[in-house]
């Protein structure tokens, strides 16, 4: 086997239902004593309504957090109407342990927020079928690149292009592109800046 799969060093955790703080206590403690494993976290609808007090031991461990602009307002309490600044909903979530905050916002594009600098992309210019699946497919272009080694300006690059395959197609798993085929899209689109 390759080494990375011998071995784990990511794990995606994301959408659980009712008892999840059970698992998570474990996850948490998992990851204590593995601290070459990075944790990225997508919290889903159910873990959100729980409450951050809930969610503070997984955000302390968590290396990169995903969310939409929505999503970053109802873990921070701030009423969804509020018009808050990205930047300081980034500065609020980084404030609570993870190491790299990824906003999404829909037509306008996503951000991110490691601690120092900002980031941010527009969408890729693709024809929308079905929006299933955008935000995990968004986030796994975003690790793949990090993955391999890549800064967070590629990385962006490679979540939106994955994402922009799925967005295409009908279903959550339909569209999403190989390594290869992120690389394609790129070399083909050497200026893709928004």
């Amino acid at each position: 086997l390759p080494e990375f799969l011998e071995t784990p060093s990511w794990i995606y955790y994301t959408s659980l239902s009712q008892g999840f703080e059970n698992f998570q206590k474990e996850l948490v403690s998992y990851v204590k004593a593995n601290p070459e494993i990075k944790v990225t976290f997508n919290p889903a609808t159910y873990q959100l309504k729980s409450g951050l007090a809930n969610l503070r031991n997984i955000l302390e461990v968590t290396f990169v957090i995903f969310m939409n602009l929505e999503e970053s307002k109802r873990l921070l309490g701030i009423s969804e109407k509020e018009n808050t600044d990205v930047k300081t909903l980034h500065k609020k979530v980084f404030e609570l342990g993870p190491k790299i905050t990824v906003i999404t916002d829909g037509a306008n594009g996503s951000t991110v927020f490691d601690g120092e600098k900002f980031y941010s992309l527009g969408l890729y210019d693709t024809p929308i079928v079905d929006r299933t699946g955008v935000g995990d497919s968004f986030a796994t272009g975003f690790i793949a690149a990090l993955f391999y080694g890549m800064d967070i300006s590629e990385a962006l690059k490679w979540g939106t292009i994955n994402a922009s395959g799925v967005i295409q197609k009908i279903g959550a798993q339909e569209g999403l592109m190989t390594k290869g085929e992120i690389e394609n899209v790129l070399a083909s689109n050497p200026t893709f800046t928004q």
